[in-house]
């Protein structure tokens, strides 16, 4: 196991020297000088490791009892280490914080494969990450347009932000996904890759306890938070030939992270960076609901405001009332499920929400020349 302390300025480096030298694992501890964003420092962790097979996780999930075995038994199923996969376990609310987080914590739901990648659970063979440069390489250098196959599969993405938002990213996505059960003929990306990512070599006689790295800041955020490198890693080594797998037997409890209403505001707003990711690759198009979309609810959403409008253009509230009927029937399992206020008031919080983020939307479409809604 290796854990990466991110330019940390407590006494975090301190108590990993101690859990490495007293713990019956395996561990390696790396101290990035800096916080270069994860993504660095999960290239960094990459670069201490030795195993054909690298797993990730994050400090916010419990992986379950045999989460890793689970992950390479799917990888051995898809080929193996000599065959390009790509393996996503499954990602579940930890039930254990969920009343002292308040009903507008942040958690993360993966249930099929998703088009984010979500590095709280997934796999990597070792050489594939190599070949295309780590999470810095691959967000430096956006994959060529891939040539497409027959096997264009429909993936819907699980991945929630907020509980039952289904503000994720639903649509199509550009790859099949491998059921380990059965070998179906799955699409390949015939494409060329990156230079491969330079590693200090690591001699068995080197220390494992601690490395020292210091990391050149390469982050692409939205204020200090970086956004999307695990996606684009995901579509780069996709790119290159690997196949997606599901494993769900590979299970992690994603913690429910406290956030008031303001904050949930907040990440609407951060549904400006969607179009900038989205033009990154051409998987940007492949992934989008009926192409202009985020997600259905934002289709949903959009569609009532242009009701909204006609209606006052037209006179007539009937216009307004059947273009909201869409998204009021997606959102409402949100609002039941916020619970404290009257549905209606939640209802009433969503949509201004989904109002800033259809702003947000609009925003960094025109600014990035992506067209996403």
């Amino acid at each position: 196991m290796i854990i990466t302390d991110n330019g940390s300025t407590d006494d975090t480096w301190t108590v990993l020297g101690v859990l490495v030298a007293t713990s019956p694992l395996r561990l390696r501890a790396v101290h990035l000088a800096l916080d270069a964003g994860v993504g660095t420092a999960r290239d960094a962790a990459v670069q201490a490791s030795r195993a054909p097979i690298v797993a990730f996780t994050d400090d916010d999930c419990l992986p379950s009892p045999g989460w890793l075995g689970a992950l390479c038994e799917a990888m051995t199923r898809s080929g193996g280490p000599s065959r390009p996969s790509v393996v996503q376990g499954s990602t579940l609310p930890w039930r254990g914080d969920e009343t002292h987080a308040g009903v507008w914590a942040r958690t993360v739901w993966v249930k099929e494969p998703t088009w984010l990648f979500e590095t709280c659970n997934i796999a990597y063979r070792r050489e594939d990450l190599d070949a295309v440069g780590g999470f810095s390489g691959a967000a430096r250098a956006a994959p060529p347009i891939p040539r497409r196959g027959s096997a264009d599969g429909e993936v819907g993405s699980g991945s929630r932000s907020s509980r039952r938002a289904g503000q994720g990213g639903e649509g199509r996505a550009g790859w099949s996904a491998c059921p380990m059960t059965t070998t179906p003929q799955c699409e390949v990306w015939g494409v060329a890759s990156p230079a491969p990512l330079s590693a200090e070599p690591l001699s068995d006689d080197q220390p494992v306890e601690r490395t020292r790295r210091r990391a050149r800041p390469t982050r692409a955020s939205a204020g200090n938070r970086p956004f999307g490198e695990d996606a684009i890693l995901g579509w780069a080594v996709v790119s290159s030939g690997a196949l997606v797998v599901f494993a769900p037997a590979a299970r992690v409890e994603h913690r429910h992270l406290p956030a008031t209403y303001r904050d949930w505001l907040d990440e609407h707003r951060r549904l400006r960076l969607f179009p900038a990711l989205l033009r990154k690759s051409p998987y940007g198009n492949l992934v989008l609901w009926k192409r202009p979309f985020l997600a259905p609810r934002t289709a949903a959403f959009d569609l009532m405001v242009i009701a909204s409008a006609a209606a006052i253009v037209l006179k007539a509230p009937s216009v307004a009332i059947a273009g909201s009927l869409p998204w009021a029937v997606l959102a409402s399992s949100e609002a039941r499920d916020r619970v404290g206020r009257p549905a209606a008031l939640r209802l009433a919080q969503l949509a201004l929400g989904d109002l800033i983020g259809c702003v947000s939307l609009v925003g960094g479409s025109l600014k990035h020349r992506k067209m996403v809604l």
